[in-house]
């Protein structure tokens, strides 16, 4: 087998003008979707089964649970079959479980239904990730889906807020399941370009040989590190989030200049996602890893603390800027350890599960001492991940093969 210059398909995804990355983005959105908007789908969930907030957190917790799950399912089914078939399946099943929390049911019959959902979310979500881990850029890609996905909670938060206000809340529900015909068509003509999407073991033998000789056979090693780290990163980026209102308050700041900093830290996000999906390939993986950590270190540094309310508001911005560097680009780097997909679905059960873990780990540092504990909490999770990740990602860029263009 000729040598190529990193781990590819035989017939990758190529992106012809954006479309592979429109494609794939449109679908993904789809297992995304209810996540966007959560706070607007569960209050009126809890109003439907007469349910208080703590019932609409009981509900998200269910639904959460079952998407980590639908991740893990990808990562096993996803990687080893045709995922037209399966993608449409779950698709249709996203749709029914939706099209259900119309309907005046029981609260069991609520939880069945959020609990089916949130298992094709999560499917939905893991086949995307074996998309992206199979095209050319995949960082490139991942960052268009976070540039879309601040788009579509921009723009659909206070349009669905505005219909639940006015009765209509059961049309989210609506809106959802017509979403999935959307993406039910993104998949067809990414099955169709691809050649259907060959299995996993296609896949492996698609690499070239020197690559897995670089890597010295430790590619399962090297994915649990990168897993690890990302999860680690994840908790100190998630954990903190629960407790950023509550800070801002505790050092003084005023709702107005929170407000300001989430308008910015949106608007952070939605730019910085929009840099690394144009320009990213130009910057070397282990460098722009670096700086999202080195970022993520100052976010808590800044935000934590009686701070001025400029520094509090460019503490938001940096929060979002590190978020939009290091997600892509560890993207790429389990897309290049396991170039079948299935490292990347299981990074989508890490994201799925390490948000609720790092809230709670959050709260025993607030317990322990209070916003400075949880700034050692998050400092030392990142300062960790840093050590697990960078070694593994500059590993990846001095193997055989890799080039340039796709350095480390």
């Amino acid at each position: 087998m000729a040598t190529s210059s990193l781990p590819t398909l035989a017939k990758p995804l190529t992106d012809a003008r954006g479309r592979r990355t429109l494609l794939i983005v449109l679908f993904m959105t789809a297992g995304y979707s209810v996540s966007f908007v959560s706070p607007i789908v569960y209050a009126q969930l809890a109003a439907r089964i007469g349910g208080t907030a703590a019932a609409a957190g009981y509900v998200a917790a269910f639904e959460l649970a079952f998407t980590a799950v639908g991740n893990l399912l990808a990562a096993v089914v996803g990687a080893r079959a045709r995922v037209r078939p399966v993608g449409l399946a779950a698709l249709g099943l996203f749709a029914i479980a939706n099209l259900g929390c119309t309907l005046d049911l029981s609260v069991s019959a609520v939880l069945a239904l959020r609990a089916a959902s949130g298992l094709s979310e999560g499917f939905v979500v893991g086949l995307g990730a074996i998309f992206i881990a199979r095209t050319e850029r995949p960082e490139r890609t991942y960052a268009a889906m976070l540039l879309a996905g601040g788009l579509y909670a921009a723009c659909a938060n206070p349009v669905l807020n505005s219909l639940v206000d006015s009765g209509w809340g059961d049309a989210i529900f609506v809106l959802f399941a017509a979403w999935a015909i959307v993406a039910a068509a993104a998949l067809d003509r990414l099955c169709r370009a691809a050649g259907g999407m060959v299995p996993a073991p296609v896949a492996r033998a698609a690499t070239s040989a020197a690559w897995r000789e670089g890597l010295g056979g430790r590619e399962t090693a090297l994915g649990a590190g990168v897993l690890f780290a990302l999860f680690l990163f994840l908790i100190a980026s998630l954990g903190f989030w629960p407790f950023m209102k509550l800070a801002a308050h505790h050092y003084g700041h005023m709702s107005g200049t929170i407000s300001l900093g989430l308008g910015v830290y949106s608007l952070a996000g939605v730019v910085t996602a929009l840099a690394v999906s144009l320009g990213g390939q130009r910057l070397p993986s282990t460098l722009a890893l670096l700086i999202g950590l080195l970022l993520a270190i100052a976010a808590p540094a800044i935000l934590l603390g009686p701070r001025p309310p400029s520094l509090f508001i460019a503490g938001l911005a940096v929060y979002a800027m590190s978020w939009n560097i290091v997600c892509p680009f560890v993207v790429k780097l389990l897309s290049r350890i396991d170039p079948s997909g299935r490292l990347n679905s299981l990074g989508a059960a890490v994201n799925t599960v390490s948000y609720s873990i790092g809230a709670a780990l959050g709260a025993v540092a607030m317990d322990w001492k209070s916003y400075v504990g949880l700034e050692y909490f998050l400092v030392l999770s990142i300062l960790a991940s840093a050590v697990l990740m960078l070694p593994v990602s500059r590993m990846i860029a001095k193997a055989p093969g890799a080039d340039a263009g796709a350095a480390a």
